[in-house]
């Protein structure tokens, strides 16, 4: 297992984490890419509620933009650790529900047809799923 320099950016800065463990899952057959930090937390300060937009970037490659979906805290009586899950942006594409216009495509192509669908929703999610779910 190799090593890389991972940034975290949470809401509008980066939190202060040591000894950080980061997974990011992605695969060519899922529409979003999954987050999982463990960290242990030293200001004592860190919260992040679901919703809280985060970016994580190796060098300065963003490879994850989205959103915290769970934040676990644990205080012991000698460290503080967090669990952090979250889901690229591509997840409120996946997580609503859609009304296409004639309910069915022919001859579209899965970008095209999600295009019919974003325009119908009046959404941006395509865009975000283009530019940073590839």
């Amino acid at each position: 297992m190799s090593t890389e320099i991972v940034t975290l950016v949470v809401g509008k800065g980066s939190p202060a984490l040591a000894d950080a463990e980061v997974a990011i899952t992605a695969a060519i057959d899922e529409a979003v890419r999954t987050l999982n930090v463990e960290a242990a937390e030293t200001s004592g300060t860190l919260a992040f509620a679901p919703g809280t937009p985060i970016t994580v970037y190796a060098g300065s490659s963003p490879l994850l933009v989205g959103y915290v979906n769970s934040y676990h805290g644990n205080i012991g009586s000698r460290a503080r650790s967090i669990k952090v899950q979250g889901r690229s942006r591509g997840q409120d594409f996946v997580d609503c529900s859609s009304e296409h216009p004639t309910g069915y495509a022919r001859k579209k192509t899965p970008l095209e047809f999600a295009q019919e669908l974003d325009s119908s929703a009046r959404t941006s999610v395509i865009s975000s799923l283009v530019k940073l779910d590839r």
